[in-house]
Protein backbone atom coordinates (compact mmCIF):
# COMPACT_ATOMS: atom_id res chain seq x y z
CA UNK A 1 0.00 0.00 0.00
CA UNK A 2 1.22 3.31 -0.83
CA UNK A 3 2.29 5.51 2.24
CA UNK A 4 3.05 9.14 1.21
CA UNK A 5 -0.57 10.23 2.58
CA UNK A 6 -0.41 7.84 5.25
CA UNK A 7 3.17 8.52 6.21
CA UNK A 8 1.93 9.26 9.84
CA UNK A 9 -0.10 6.18 10.48
CA UNK A 10 0.72 2.43 10.88
CA UNK A 11 0.09 -0.69 8.70
CA UNK A 12 -2.75 -1.14 10.60
CA UNK A 13 -4.37 2.48 10.47
CA UNK A 14 -3.63 2.34 6.87
CA UNK A 15 -5.87 -0.77 6.90
CA UNK A 16 -8.67 1.10 8.70
CA UNK A 17 -8.47 3.53 6.77
CA UNK A 18 -9.41 0.98 3.69
CA UNK A 19 -12.49 -0.01 5.80
CA UNK A 20 -14.10 3.07 6.85
CA UNK A 21 -14.05 4.55 3.17
CA UNK A 22 -15.01 3.38 -0.39
CA UNK A 23 -12.30 1.81 -2.87
CA UNK A 24 -12.97 1.58 -5.92
CA UNK A 25 -10.94 0.90 -9.17
CA UNK A 26 -11.06 3.09 -12.80
CA UNK A 27 -10.04 2.27 -16.41
CA UNK A 28 -7.45 4.45 -17.83
CA UNK A 29 -9.02 7.95 -18.71
CA UNK A 30 -11.33 7.79 -16.50
CA UNK A 31 -12.79 10.95 -15.24
CA UNK A 32 -12.12 10.88 -11.22
CA UNK A 33 -12.68 14.08 -10.32
CA UNK A 34 -14.59 17.11 -12.45
CA UNK A 35 -14.07 20.89 -12.17
CA UNK A 36 -17.18 22.48 -10.78
CA UNK A 37 -17.89 19.07 -8.50
CA UNK A 38 -19.76 19.02 -4.98
CA UNK A 39 -17.28 18.78 -2.13
CA UNK A 40 -17.52 14.76 -1.75
CA UNK A 41 -14.92 14.02 0.07
CA UNK A 42 -11.00 12.83 0.36
CA UNK A 43 -9.54 10.77 -1.95
CA UNK A 44 -6.66 9.04 -2.25
CA UNK A 45 -5.08 7.23 -5.23
CA UNK A 46 -4.12 3.58 -4.35
CA UNK A 47 -2.01 2.34 -7.35
CA UNK A 48 -2.08 4.23 -10.63
CA UNK A 49 -1.35 7.60 -12.16
CA UNK A 50 -3.55 10.25 -13.04
CA UNK A 51 -3.35 13.84 -14.47
CA UNK A 52 -4.49 17.31 -13.03
CA UNK A 53 -5.48 19.74 -15.17
CA UNK A 54 -7.22 23.30 -14.77
CA UNK A 55 -9.16 24.28 -17.96
CA UNK A 56 -7.66 22.12 -20.02
CA UNK A 57 -3.69 22.74 -18.58
CA UNK A 58 -2.14 20.08 -16.92
CA UNK A 59 -0.59 20.88 -14.14
CA UNK A 60 0.41 17.96 -12.11
CA UNK A 61 0.14 14.33 -12.15
CA UNK A 62 -0.91 12.15 -9.21
CA UNK A 63 1.02 8.87 -8.27
CA UNK A 64 0.02 5.69 -5.76
CA UNK A 65 -0.46 7.58 -2.05
CA UNK A 66 -1.16 10.81 -3.35
CA UNK A 67 -4.01 12.86 -2.24
CA UNK A 68 -6.79 14.86 -4.32
CA UNK A 69 -9.97 16.75 -4.36
CA UNK A 70 -8.50 17.63 -0.81
CA UNK A 71 -9.23 21.48 -1.60
CA UNK A 72 -12.56 21.04 -1.95
CA UNK A 73 -13.28 19.08 1.02
CA UNK A 74 -11.25 21.66 3.32
CA UNK A 75 -12.90 24.36 1.79
CA UNK A 76 -15.97 22.76 1.39
CA UNK A 77 -16.43 24.55 -2.05
CA UNK A 78 -16.43 22.99 -5.74
CA UNK A 79 -13.70 21.34 -6.87
CA UNK A 80 -11.31 23.69 -9.34
CA UNK A 81 -9.55 20.98 -11.08
CA UNK A 82 -9.93 17.70 -13.69
CA UNK A 83 -8.63 14.74 -12.21
CA UNK A 84 -8.36 12.45 -15.92
CA UNK A 85 -6.91 8.83 -14.85
CA UNK A 86 -3.80 8.24 -16.93
CA UNK A 87 -3.62 4.42 -16.07
CA UNK A 88 -6.08 1.62 -14.25
CA UNK A 89 -6.64 2.99 -11.28
CA UNK A 90 -7.17 2.64 -7.52
CA UNK A 91 -8.80 5.04 -5.15
CA UNK A 92 -10.11 5.07 -1.60
CA UNK A 93 -12.79 8.23 -1.30
CA UNK A 94 -13.51 8.91 2.31
CA UNK A 95 -16.58 10.71 2.74
CA UNK A 96 -17.36 12.78 5.04
CA UNK A 97 -19.52 10.81 7.02
CA UNK A 98 -17.25 8.30 6.94
CA UNK A 99 -14.42 10.49 8.39
CA UNK A 100 -17.03 11.70 11.15
CA UNK A 101 -17.23 8.01 12.12
CA UNK A 102 -13.32 7.37 11.66
CA UNK A 103 -12.91 10.33 13.96
CA UNK A 104 -15.18 8.96 16.50
CA UNK A 105 -14.22 5.95 16.36
CA UNK A 106 -10.65 6.57 16.29
CA UNK A 107 -9.68 9.55 17.08
CA UNK A 108 -5.76 8.80 17.47
CA UNK A 109 -6.12 7.72 13.58
CA UNK A 110 -8.29 10.54 12.53
CA UNK A 111 -5.52 13.14 13.90
CA UNK A 112 -2.95 10.99 11.68
CA UNK A 113 -4.96 11.36 8.83
CA UNK A 114 -5.83 15.07 9.25
CA UNK A 115 -2.14 15.65 9.83
CA UNK A 116 -1.40 13.98 6.90
CA UNK A 117 -3.99 16.10 5.52
CA UNK A 118 -1.98 19.44 6.82
CA UNK A 119 1.16 17.85 5.58
CA UNK A 120 0.07 17.50 2.00
CA UNK A 121 -1.54 20.79 1.56
CA UNK A 122 2.05 22.24 3.52
CA UNK A 123 3.62 20.58 0.72
CA UNK A 124 1.54 22.19 -2.56
CA UNK A 125 1.35 25.32 -0.86
CA UNK A 126 5.57 25.25 -0.44
CA UNK A 127 5.98 24.19 -4.23
CA UNK A 128 3.28 26.53 -5.73
CA UNK A 129 5.50 29.22 -3.80
CA UNK A 130 8.89 28.02 -5.13
CA UNK A 131 7.36 28.35 -8.47
CA UNK A 132 6.34 31.61 -8.22
CA UNK A 133 9.80 32.72 -6.90
CA UNK A 134 11.34 31.02 -9.80
CA UNK A 135 9.02 33.22 -11.99
CA UNK A 136 9.79 35.92 -10.06
CA UNK A 137 13.14 36.47 -10.83
CA UNK A 138 12.76 35.48 -14.20
CA UNK A 139 10.72 38.12 -14.84
CA UNK A 140 13.20 40.68 -13.18
CA UNK A 141 15.52 39.40 -15.22
CA UNK A 142 13.73 39.58 -18.17
CA UNK A 143 12.92 43.35 -16.94
CA UNK A 144 16.48 44.53 -16.08
CA UNK A 145 17.82 42.90 -19.74
CA UNK A 146 14.75 45.32 -21.12
CA UNK A 147 15.94 48.37 -18.98
CA UNK A 148 19.20 48.40 -20.17
CA UNK A 149 18.49 47.91 -23.80
CA UNK A 150 16.14 50.95 -23.17
CA UNK A 151 18.17 52.93 -20.87
CA UNK A 152 20.09 54.41 -24.55
CA UNK A 153 17.05 55.40 -26.14
CA UNK A 154 16.32 59.30 -26.62
CA UNK A 155 13.46 59.97 -24.57
CA UNK A 156 13.46 56.54 -22.36
CA UNK A 157 11.35 56.62 -19.52
CA UNK A 158 13.91 54.27 -18.29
Amino acid sequence: MPKRFFEFMSHDERVDCLCYGDWAKFPCEAVLLKRGDKPSGLRVLLSGEALVSIRGRPVATLEAGDVFGEMSFALARPATADVLATTEVSVLVMRPHQLDRLTEHHPRLAGALYRSLATELARRVSLRLAELQRQTLRESGTRKRHRSVLSGAKGSIY
